[in-house]
């Protein structure tokens, strides 16, 4: 009697290979998409008609395996995601989106193979409760990323700027240099930041700002707080220049 038949989609192709060939040990026929452009695995998906996908969440090139999962649910077959990602939004949206659970990368390869070979026979990974308690994770999830979402977006481009060098550290004094603004200036903003994101301090608002961009909903931080904390150019000291060049010619005469 033939085995079910499995598709891997991983940008691992050793650790794709070598499920492969465990799987047709327990008499299971497995394919490994080595195309892994979203259409290329939807259309190996229809062709192979697999009774199972594993698919990794992290396909290289910033590809989300998340994204797939409809997809492939749309073609008849269920998905276990097998990752090694912690992120329990990330797992919580993948069961949102169909998938039938996923397994941890970390564990014992034989026990990796034991779960792959119980879902693709038609047993479950996760029970009832522990589906509900994750969708509801997922809302909540959602929801705050929609919310900080819209905070962040009532904010002026020069209003991120200075947000981005108060995450560095700078001063308001600082900020007004770099920007070649008044501080006067940068107070205001510095006081519209606060008023758009609902806030009442600085540390406030960079708390703000940095959730946003670890929660992926705002571009991250780090890209001009490398910049801001350069020590800044020494200003000459006035006359300084002159009075050094006319005793380095006394010197010389």
């Amino acid at each position: 009697m033939t085995g079910p038949c499995v598709l891997i989609v991983d940008d691992h192709a050793l650790v794709a290979q070598t499920l492969a060939l465990a799987l047709r040990t327990r008499a299971m026929q497995a394919t490994v998409a080595t195309d892994l452009r979203s259409k290329a695995v939807l259309d190996l998906a229809v062709a192979t008609r697999p009774q199972l996908v594993l698919l990794d969440l992290d396909l290289g090139g910033g590809a989300d395996g998340t994204e797939l999962v409809p997809g492939l649910r749309a073609t008849g077959s269920r998905v276990l995601v097998v990752t090694g990602t912690t992120d329990r939004f990330r797992l919580a949206a993948t069961v949102a989106a169909g998938a039938v659970g996923w397994v941890d990368k970390s564990l014992g390869f034989d026990e990796l193979v034991d779960a792959v070979e119980r879902v693709a026979r038609g047993g479950e990974l996760i029970g009832f409760r522990e589906r509900s308690e994750l969708l509801a994770e997922f809302r909540a999830g959602r929801a705050e990323r929609s919310e900080l979402r819209v905070r962040m977006g009532t904010l002026a481009p020069r209003e991120h700027l200075v947000l981005r060098r108060l995450a560095a550290g700078l001063q308001a004094e600082a900020i007004a240099l770099e920007l070649h603004v008044s501080v006067h200036t940068v107070r205001a903003q510095i006081r519209s930041i606060h008023r758009k994101l609902d806030v009442t301090s600085q540390l406030a608002a960079v708390a703000v700002a940095r959730s946003a961009s670890q929660l992926g909903v705002h571009p991250s931080l780090d890209d001009l707080t490398d910049l801001c904390r350069r020590p800044p150019e020494p200003t000459p000291r006035r006359g300084g220049d002159a009075a050094g060049a006319s005793r380095q010619g006394t010197r010389g005469g």
